[in-house]
């Protein structure tokens, strides 16, 4: 079952989402291999600047619901 959402996902090609390139598993783990991201994640983005400005609330949110409807799709 994992394995078929694998092969829909690596399909997926869209600038806000995560490549997945690669799954490997063995007895007890699977293993995804995506591309890097060096941009670190949005909740320590926030946590770092204390705050985020509209504008930058507003691009966010935009990029989210981009990807979603390019799942939806």
């Amino acid at each position: 079952m994992l394995e078929n959402e694998f092969l829909i996902l690596k399909k997926l090609d869209h600038p806000n989402l995560v490549r997945l390139h690669e799954l490997y598993r063995d007895d007890r783990y699977f293993y995804f291999v995506t591309e890097f991201l060096s941009g670190g994640e949005l909740f320590n983005h926030v946590l770092d600047r204390g705050a985020i400005s509209e504008k930058e609330s507003c691009q966010i949110t935009s990029k989210l619901v981009q990807g979603i409807q390019y799942l939806h799709e």
